[in-house]
């Protein structure tokens, strides 16, 4: 199990509590995997992200031992490729899934939806937006270069998409199912 990070919304369905009162893994035999920057930051945030760490989807995962850290970009497998990004959140993992012929981008919180493609349309949320922003240039540029797919984790309306550059910038190309 990725974690791109540790905001509640993206981490809170890793854990439950079982009828016994106490928190359980979700998935008892998954590696839980994080970076180690982001799980730093989550168990001491700075006052802009404190309410987004829930210390009971946190903690639990640890004393499972379902808990494995990165500490830089890597490979988990020959399909999946973990790449840091800072500027929502430090250490935000954005997962590449390779499969066999094509390469799947998971946008996490860096790209949320289809209308956060254009460089300049951020979330509030981020914490640095200018690194946020160049962070979006290099992967949007290496997604239409190598006609990726773009998942878009937040996007009530396209669950994935295609992207391509105009003479405004980055856009959503084509929805794609998935």
């Amino acid at each position: 199990m990725i974690l791109t990070h540790l905001h509640y919304d993206h981490c809170g369905g890793g854990i439950y509590r079982g009828e016994d009162g106490k928190f359980h893994p979700t998935f008892p035999n998954a590696r839980y995997w994080v970076s180690r920057q982001q799980w730093e930051n989550a168990l001491h945030p700075n006052i802009r992200e404190k309410d987004a760490f829930f210390e009971e989807n946190l903690i639990p995962m640890e004393q499972a031992g379902v808990l494995h850290m990165i500490e830089k970009d890597q490979y988990l497998t020959p399909e999946i490729e973990l790449r840091l990004v800072h500027g929502h959140t430090p250490g935000q993992i954005i997962p590449l899934v390779f499969d066999g012929q094509l390469t799947y981008v998971f946008g996490a919180d860096l790209i949320p939806t289809h209308l956060h493609i254009p460089i300049k349309y951020n979330m509030a949320y981020d914490l640095e937006v200018l690194k946020t922003m160049e962070e979006k240039s290099r992967m949007l540029h290496e997604i239409v270069e190598n006609h990726y797919i773009l998942i878009l984790e937040h996007d009530p309306r396209f669950a994935a998409c295609t992207v391509h550059q105009t003479i405004k910038g980055y856009r959503m190309d084509q929805k794609v199912d998935i």
